[in-house]
C-alpha cells in the first residue's frame, strides 16, 4: 500500500507507515504504535525537523529507552519505517508560529514612572508573558498584549530588563526583550493649596503651597508684583488682598526655585470683596461709670440705624447718625446699676450690638445743691458760726 502510494502519478514522494498493523492496548489505543506517531508530531511541529527521515530518527529517539525494555515498544520500532526519499520535506508547509516584538519601552531608553508595556506580534500568538530581570509580571491572553507595571517600586538608578514570550497553544513561539533605565527622581512641581483658584477673598489671607521634588525658595506674586519670598517648607506668604484692591480680580503666583534655577510655576485667580462688617460701639456713658440727670447717650456704627434699650427695654431708635438717645436718668432705680445697650440695625436684622453697666446718682446731686442754697441764706441773714 505505502508503495502503490508513492508510486503513483499523483501520490506521494515519502511517506511513513507501520509494516503491519502496529501495536496497541485494549485499555489506551495509542498506546505503543500510537506513541511512535505522536513523537514524529512533535518532532516535526516542536523540535522543527522538517525532512521525514529526520522526524522519523526523532521519534525513535524518544522512544529508544521504552523499546529497550518492553518488547511490544521494540515491535513498533522496527516496524515504523520511511517509504521513499528520506530527505522529502513534509508536504504541508509549517506555519509561522509568531513572533512578539516589545514596542515601548524602547530598548535604551529611560522610564521615571509607571509604565504599560506594549507589544506587536504576527502569526500565531494567543498569549505572551511579561518578565521583569527574569521575574513573571504579567500574562496577558488577549491582543494587544500589554502589562502595566511601576519600574520605581522594583529599583532606581539601575537599569532594567524587559522581557516578554510569546505562546501558541501553549506551546512557546517567540521572545523579545528591552533594557531600559529606571530614574524615578520626582520632578520639581509646585501647586497653591490655598486660596483656590475662583474663590473669594475678604481680608488678611496666608497662601499655602504644596511642592515635589528639588523645590528650596518660593516666590509669592500679586498681579505680578514680588509680595514674599520664602526659603523654608513649607512655603508660605500672609498679606491683606483687601489693602491693594476691591471688588475686582486678583491673581496670585508662585515660581519655585531649586538651587537658583526655575523649576516650577503656579497661579490662581480670585475675587477680593472687602466690605467691612457691620459694628456699633457705645462711646457715651462709658462702662463703669456713675450717670445722674439726662444723659446724651452716643454710638458710632456704620449700620443703617441704632436701637437703645435701657435694661433690656426698648426706648429708642435713631435713623440718622451720628446716632443718640437722650436718656433721663431720674426714670431709673436710684443707686443701682443700669445697662444701657444699642443694637445696629440693617434691613430689619441686627447685625452687631453693644453695652454699658452704669450706676444711677440723682440724690447725690440734688443734696449738694441744697447744701449749697443754706449757706448762701445763711450767709445773707447774717448767721454765722461762733467761735
Amino acid at each position: 500500500l505505502a508503495e502503490a502510494y508513492v508510486m503513483d502519478d499523483c501520490g506521494a514522494i515519502g511517506a511513513l507507515y507501520n509494516d503491519n498493523y502496529g501495536w496497541f492496548s485494549t485499555l489506551n489505543a495509542c498506546q505503543y504504535s500510537g506513541e511512535f506517531c505522536e513523537m514524529e508530531v512533535r518532532a516535526c511541529w516542536s523540535d522543527g525537523y522538517e525532512k521525514l527521515g529526520d522526524i522519523l530518527n526523532r521519534s525513535r529517539y524518544y522512544m529508544a529507552s521504552s523499546a529497550q525494555s518492553n518488547s511490544y515498544y521494540r515491535w513498533c520500532f522496527y516496524e515504523r519505517n520511511l517509504v521513499g526519499d528520506p530527505e522529502t520535506p513534509c508536504l504541508t508547509k509549517r506555519g509561522d508560529g509568531g513572533t512578539v516584538v516589545i514596542t515601548y519601552p524602547t530598548d535604551g531608553s529611560t522610564v521615571t514612572d509607571p509604565i504599560t508595556v506594549t507589544t506587536s506580534t504576527t502569526g500565531c500568538i494567543d498569549t505572551v508573558e511579561f518578565y521583569v530581570d527574569g521575574v513573571l509580571m504579567c500574562t496577558d491572553t488577549s491582543a494587544p498584549f500589554e502589562c502595566y507595571f511601576d519600574p520605581c517600586a522594583l529599583k532606581e538608578d539601575e537599569n532594567m530588563t524587559i522581557s516578554v514570550i510569546g505562546y501558541c497553544s501553549g506551546v512557546e513561539e517567540a521572545t523579545h526583550s528591552v533594557t531600559v533605565y529606571v530614574d524615578c527622581v520626582e520632578p520639581p512641581s509646585i501647586t497653591i493649596t490655598y486660596p483656590t483658584n475662583g474663590s473669594t477673598v475678604t481680608g488678611p489671607i496666608t497662601v499655602t503651597t504644596s511642592t515635589a521634588g528639588c523645590i528650596d525658595t518660593v516666590e509669592f506674586y500679586v498681579d505680578g508684583v514680588l509680595m514674599c519670598t520664602d526659603t523654608t517648607d513649607p512655603f508660605e506668604c500672609y498679606f491683606d488682598p483687601c489693602a491693594l484692591k476691591e471688588d475686582e480680580n486678583m491673581t496670585i503666583s508662585v515660581i519655585g526655585y531649586c538651587s537658583g534655577v526655575e523649576e516650577a510655576t503656579h497661579s490662581v485667580t480670585v475675587y477680593v470683596d472687602c466690605v467691612e462688617p457691620y459694628y456699633v460701639t457705645i462711646t457715651n456713658p462709658t462702662n463703669g461709670s456713675t450717670v445722674s440727670g439726662t444723659v446724651t447717650c452716643t454710638a458710632d456704627s456704620n449700620c443703617t440705624s441704632v436701637k437703645w434699650y435701657i435694661n433690656g427695654v426698648f426706648r429708642y431708635e435713631d435713623t440718622t447718625a451720628p446716632f443718640q438717645y437722650s436718656w433721663d436718668t431720674t426714670q431709673e432705680a436710684e443707686d443701682q446699676q443700669s445697662t444701657v445697650t444699642a443694637e445696629g440695625i440693617v434691613s430689619g436684622s441686627v447685625e452687631d450690638t453693644d453695652s454699658v453697666t452704669v450706676t444711677v446718682d440723682n440724690e447725690g446731686e440734688c443734696l449738694g445743691t441744697a447744701l449749697l442754697s443754706l449757706l448762701v441764706l445763711f450767709g445773707a441773714a447774717g448767721i454765722y458760726r461762733r467761735r
